[in-house]
């Protein structure tokens, strides 16, 4: 807390002098009640003090963070992440800018007019900031996340600006290949966040929380072989959300093991009505690090694996490298009860997690899926794929199916089927589709 008293005191980024006692508690950075102040006096205030643009940063997926390292260690990461922000914008944004914390995992970078950066340079900075290394007990963490910038428009005012940055950050959290959007148009309605979190509670009720599902091919053959389940929210204002801002409303408001259960029942009762034509398919199901804290967790899955006639030995589950819980031996032991009863194992988004070899040799997993971030790299530099390489040589030394994530041209399939890539999934290929279209991909290719 010593670093951000001493900034405030030296009147740096983010001066709160005039907003005394409106510091979030965390971190020492501005409060979300100071931040909405503090930009409307700029949005009112004279043109050299008008601000150029708000980027609203989104830390994906800390709930697992929490669930594997407890709320203290998350809380002293997130006062790393703002740290970590601070010092890579010093410099850059002078004096007249805000660092603010919006509540949870989210942070308000504001940019003034003075600024000589574009705000997507900016933000790509921050990214870069967040994306650095972050020790916990023994393990390494590797955060990610999203931005979405909004620019003043005439006759602004804070609420605006941050409903149409918070619209912009639901973009790139919907986004499969872009980790900033811009939003410059008006965004209808009140706070996007707080709505999302009071609907989703009825989402389930309304039947909104739809499931679409990624097919996976083979690298060789180039046929499908099997599904992931991906959950989709079909908003009856905001239109389709993907995943990521379903499971980001649901952490918000304490509901994601009611989400998960519900993901998971619903694309386990669709498959068990597939017809003949799909009956070679698997299915892949995300299981979350609440899922794995639960007594229940095993004898519930089985559960809902035999109620829908699924069978047992076509069911995969995938377990995010982030997601997984502090004891490692007991989630170890879980999962390889399943494998007993028939089901297979995935680790899911490997290489963007807390990267420990610890996760392989107490899970025995059947599948590892590389992050496609990884798979991306593969026509970066000489070194990314020595890197790449190694994954998936240790990955076939112990005798794992390898699925890369993210395919997207015809040359990662080729350097990636090269390297021993098993099976691939992305839009080089499909979208995730639903269950009729499915059918009619897998009928088509016949």
């Amino acid at each position: 807390m010593g670093f951000y008293t001493d900034l405030l005191a030296r009147g740096g980024i983010g001066n709160m002098a005039e907003y005394q006692g409106e510091t979030d508690a965390l971190t020492g950075l501005a409060s979300r009640t100071a931040a909405r102040d503090w930009l409307d006096s700029r949005l009112g205030g004279a043109d050299e003090r008008r601000m150029r643009a708000c980027i609203l940063v989104g830390i994906s997926q800390f709930a697992s963070v929490n669930a594997a390292y407890g709320h203290q260690m998350g809380d002293a990461i997130l006062l790393r992440v703002a740290e970590a922000i601070t010092v890579q914008l010093a410099d850059m944004l002078g004096d007249d800018a805000l660092i603010a914390r919006m509540g949870g995992t989210e942070f308000l970078v504001a940019c003034p007019a003075s600024a000589e950066a574009e705000p997507e340079d900016i933000a790509r900075l921050i990214l870069s900031a967040v994306s650095r290394p972050f020790v916990a007990e023994d393990s390494v963490i590797r955060l990610t996340a999203r931005c979405g910038i909004a620019a003043p428009v005439p006759g602004d005012d804070a609420s605006g600006l941050l409903r149409r940055a918070s619209a912009a950050l639901a973009d790139a959290r919907r986004s499969a290949t872009s980790e900033i959007c811009v939003r410059s148009g008006l965004v209808p309605g009140g706070d996007e966040h707080d709505r999302l979190d009071a609907d989703l509670r009825l989402a389930l009720d309304r039947g909104e929380i739809g499931i679409v599902y990624q097919p996976q091919y083979d690298s060789i053959k180039d046929a499908i072989i099997g599904v992931e389940a991906l959950a989709r929210w079909n908003h009856a204002q905001l239109g389709q959300l993907d995943a990521g801002t379903l499971f980001e409303a649901a952490d918000r408001a304490d509901f994601l093991l009611p989400l998960s259960r519900h993901i998971q029942s619903r694309a386990l009762a669709e498959a068990g009505r597939w017809p003949e034509s799909l009956a070679s398919l698997r299915l892949s199901v995300n299981v979350t690090a609440v899922d794995l804290a639960q007594p229940d967790f095993k004898s519930h899955m089985l559960a809902m694996v035999d109620t829908s006639g699924f069978p047992r030995d076509r069911v995969t589950v995938e377990i995010t490298e982030s997601g997984l819980i502090e004891n490692i031996e007991q989630a170890g032991g879980l999962l390889m009860a399943l494998r007993q009863e028939g089901l297979r194992v995935a680790i899911d988004d490997f290489g963007t997690g807390y990267s420990s070899l610890a996760y392989l040799k107490a899970l025995h997993p059947d599948y590892l899926k590389i992050d496609h971030s990884l798979s991306r790299d593969i026509l970066g530099t000489p070194r990314d794929r020595i890197i790449l390489r190694a994954i998936i040589s240790m990955a076939r030394s112990l005798a794992l199916t390898v699925i890369a994530e993210g395919v997207e041209s015809e040359q990662q399939l080729t350097l990636l089927a090269r390297e021993g890539c098993d099976i691939y999934q992305g839009f080089l290929r499909s979208r995730a589709v639903t269950s009729a279209e499915l059918v009619e991909m897998v009928e088509k290719a016949v």
